[in-house]
């Protein structure tokens, strides 16, 4: 996750035009946006910071190692946080899914500058790449300032896709000297292209979506058992998830 205090050239950007530009990595994919007066052009000039201009120096990216490095140690203390990823990385096991989105000590610690730089040159390429843009704006000005922008970008090599993950029952207990006990359960769910998923959606309200569903009401307001709890639902391209945390 990129963040504003550490974005280099893109802080500078973002001070000067005074626009808002975030980056943000979310499983499987990542995006990059801007807020923008309609007149300006930071959105093209945004996509240049974000891939052909980056600044992937050694010193920035020690500064952003150390933020991330922090991040997660705050993942661990946070119970809630650790319980989801470690059913995660079990559930799918040696698969991307499975992974931590923030990574590990041992990998964030090995990353250097030219794996940087071949990450972007890889996967930040045309085809992979959805422009959306909403607002007040100029259709044609807008559309022209992009292709100029993108006129210098060239198409990658296709890339294999990992195949479907397996999902392995396991149980997994972790001990950890606090007051309460963190629970999360989960089972297969349904992927985004599946025609079941809008039931699955009301299902996942129903059971646990909100304080008028059926688990908050029974096991916490009549019973009294846990603190919080909730369903909760996560659908990818070849596979999903439906669990329950407590």
């Amino acid at each position: 996750v990129w963040k504003r205090r550490r974005l280099g050239r893109r802080q500078r950007l973002t001070r000067d035009d005074g626009h808002v530009i975030q980056g943000q990595r979310h499983v499987p994919r990542g995006h990059f946006r801007a807020a923008v007066e309609p007149e300006r052009r930071g959105f093209v000039r945004m996509r240049g910071a974000h891939t052909e201009e980056q600044r992937l120096d050694g010193e920035d990216l020690d500064l952003e190692r150390e933020v991330i490095l922090e991040e997660i140690k705050m993942y661990e203390d946070d119970p809630e946080d650790l319980s989801q990823e470690l059913l995660l990385m079990n559930v799918w096991e040696n698969h991307p899914l499975g992974r931590p989105i923030t990574g590990t000590y041992e990998s964030v610690s090995g990353i250097d500058s030219d794996m940087l730089k071949e990450h972007v040159r890889r996967f930040y390429t045309p085809e992979n790449m959805i422009i959306s843009i909403a607002g007040k704006f100029d259709d044609e000005k807008t559309i022209e300032q992009l292709r100029k922008a993108l006129s210098g970008a060239t198409r990658g090599n296709e890339h294999k896709k990992p195949a479907a993950p397996t999902f392995y029952p396991c149980t997994i207990v972790k001990d950890k000297d606090i007051e309460q006990a963190h629970v999360a359960i989960a089972t297969c769910g349904l992927s985004v292209t599946d025609e079941r998923r809008y039931q699955l959606a009301v299902l996942d309200l129903c059971m646990g979506g909100n304080m008028s569903s059926r688990l908050f009401q029974e096991v916490r307001e009549k019973r009294g058992l846990v603190y919080t709890i909730n369903s909760y639902k996560a659908s990818h391209r070849d596979t999903g998830m439906f669990g329950v945390y407590a």
